[in-house]
């Protein structure tokens, strides 16, 4: 599935996918891949051994795309299925789409906090 996939799809569809509308997946994805990329580029920077000058653009082109990390992570958490059906989906492995969410989670955590810790349930203790 790439990005431009998702204009096929209704609106229906991608909140049947995503658990989230159109809109609020594009501010999703408006606010989660800058923090990737910057996250991205200091850990090539501040690399341990480095040894020439880090460029823009500069090594093996990847083949995963960030906005396409992000759907995939988007994607195991609202349906919480394996990561081979969700790398399938993408037409990737198991294994990068489990690293892609490794990735991710702990960004969406830090840019969306109160959003995920909101939705949980408070449990009362009776006492």
């Amino acid at each position: 599935m790439k990005i431009n996939c998702l204009n096929r799809h209704s609106a229906a569809t991608i909140k049947a996918l995503f658990g989230l509308h159109p809109k609020v997946l594009a501010e999703v994805l408006f606010l989660t891949l800058p923090v990737l990329e910057n996250e991205r580029t200091e850990r090539l920077q501040n690399r341990h051994g480095r040894k020439r000058r880090f460029q823009e653009r500069d090594g093996r082109p990847r083949e995963v795309k960030p906005c396409q990390k992000v759907l995939m992570c988007l994607l195991y958490l609202r349906h919480n299925t394996s990561h081979e059906v969700v790398g399938r989906m993408f037409s990737r492995s198991a294994d990068t789409s489990e690293n892609a969410f490794v990735e991710v989670l702990p960004i969406i955590k830090r840019v969306f906090p109160h959003q995920i810790m909101g939705s949980r349930k408070k449990r009362r203790t009776r006492g």
